[in-house]
């Protein structure tokens, strides 16, 4: 049925996308990557670290910081 509505309209390849891509984020979290290994989740921004906590408890001893468990 989509085949034959192209053929009558002409629809583009993006007019047949399944999905949109995502928007640009200008603010939030979203926004915030992680330098290290690029997530999103769980990022420390304080004192412009932009590392994410798993990273940070990875090489948070070679930033001089102490590692509690």
């Amino acid at each position: 049925m989509k085949l034959i509505w192209c053929l009558i309209h002409r629809a583009s390849e993006e007019e047949m996308a399944k999905h949109k891509p995502p928007k640009d984020r200008k603010f939030g979290k979203g926004v915030v990557k992680c330098r290290r290994c690029g997530t999103t989740v769980g990022v420390i921004r304080k004192y412009n670290l932009y590392i994410c906590r798993r990273c940070i408890n990875e090489i948070g001893p070679l930033l001089g910081f102490k590692v509690y468990e």
